[in-house]
Parts: structure tokens; C-alpha cells; sequence
């Protein structure tokens, strides 16, 4: 009779033991409690620090030209010329900007290749020292090699100082095609600007 008494008090000790066990044991987190993909790339970024922003492209570099060395450039692209007299002056071809020739309603096949009258716009800023150039020191030339005449519209000369700005604009009829105008300027090639015309 002590015997299972005994054994009895020994089976109730061992099942407290494993209660207490299991409540003290720490509980293993739930799916809910796992660390959100959010929470794993900021502590990345604190583990790493900040991380750096790139930096924008840099801007295209304007090209130079001077009495020994001219450039060519697409029409609408500045050019920094040192001009004989010393100056420098930032120069910009424009344009052109076109209109279809009126051509005769009695012969509308008779020429394919209609011509078309546009301007291009000459701007000279200065940046040290001044100069004066003239509508005349502007040429063209089509893709045929045929000249284009330039007339001047409006003023024919501009002269600008330090930190002004002016524009010469003169008038042709060109082609459909490449073509190009030259500025020439005390008798060197300072710059050169091609562009296209399209006849729509």
C-alpha cells in the first residue's frame, strides 16, 4: 500500500516537472512576428550606411575656335571663338527657319525640287572684349555645292561689348537637303553649322 502511494506521488512530481518546463520554456516567434522585407533593407542600409545619390551628367563641353582653327558643329550649337582682335565671343548658329517658294499652279511638276526661303539667325554674345560682325561674313552652301545668296534682314552689322548679346539675321532659299553656313570672320573660318531642309 506505501508502495503506490509512493509511486503515485513520484508520476504526479514528474508531470508538474514537465508543466513547469514547458511554461517557462521562451515561445518561438510566430510567422506574423518574422522580420517584413522593409525591416530587412533598412537595417541593410543602416549595416552600410547612406548610400550615395549618382550625380547628374555633366553638360556638354562648348566648343572653341580661333583664327588657326575653326569648328563644325550641328546648327543650333554655340561655339566660344577667340576672334583675331582678341575677344571672345560666344557664337550660335539658328534656324533655319523656312517657307515653301509660291511655285507657278500651271506647271505644279515641273519643279520637284521646290525651293524653300528661310532665315538664320546669327547670335553673338561677348564674353571679353568687343567686336563687330557683318551680315556679309556669312556664307552657304547646299549639299550640291551650289552657293546660297544671304541677304541680310534688318541691321547687316552688330557690335556687342563684355556681357551683351546681339543677332544678325539673314535670309536665302535653299533646298531640299543638307546645306551649311559658314562664318568668316577677318578673313579666317571661325565656325561652320550644318542642317538639313525638308520640304513637307
Amino acid at each position: 500500500m506505501r508502495s503506490r502511494s509512493l509511486l503515485s506521488s513520484l508520476v504526479l512530481a514528474a508531470a508538474l516537472a514537465t508543466s513547469l518546463a514547458a511554461c517557462s520554456a521562451p515561445a518561438s516567434p510566430s510567422p506574423s512576428e518574422s522580420p517584413s522585407a522593409e525591416d530587412s533593407a533598412q537595417a541593410v542600409v543602416q549595416s552600410l550606411g547612406a548610400v550615395p545619390i549618382p550625380s547628374a551628367p555633366s553638360v556638354e563641353p562648348t566648343a572653341s575656335a580661333n583664327a588657326s582653327h575653326g569648328a563644325v558643329l550641328a546648327i543650333g550649337a554655340p561655339v566660344s571663338a577667340t576672334l583675331p582682335g582678341g575677344a571672345t565671343v560666344i557664337l550660335t548658329a539658328l534656324g533655319p527657319d523656312t517657307a515653301p517658294v509660291p511655285v507657278p499652279t500651271s506647271h505644279p511638276t515641273a519643279a520637284p525640287d521646290i525651293p524653300i526661303e528661310g532665315t538664320i539667325t546669327l547670335r553673338v554674345k561677348a564674353v571679353a572684349g568687343s567686336a563687330t560682325l557683318g551680315a556679309e561674313e556669312l556664307t552657304s552652301r547646299d549639299q550640291r555645292g551650289r552657293t546660297v545668296a544671304l541677304t541680310p534682314v534688318g541691321t547687316s552689322t552688330v557690335t556687342v561689348a563684355a556681357g551683351s548679346q546681339a543677332e544678325l539675321v539673314v535670309r536665302g532659299t535653299f533646298h531640299d537637303g543638307a546645306a551649311q553656313v559658314t562664318l568668316r570672320h577677318a578673313g579666317h573660318m571661325l565656325a561652320l553649322w550644318t542642317f538639313n531642309i525638308e520640304n513637307d
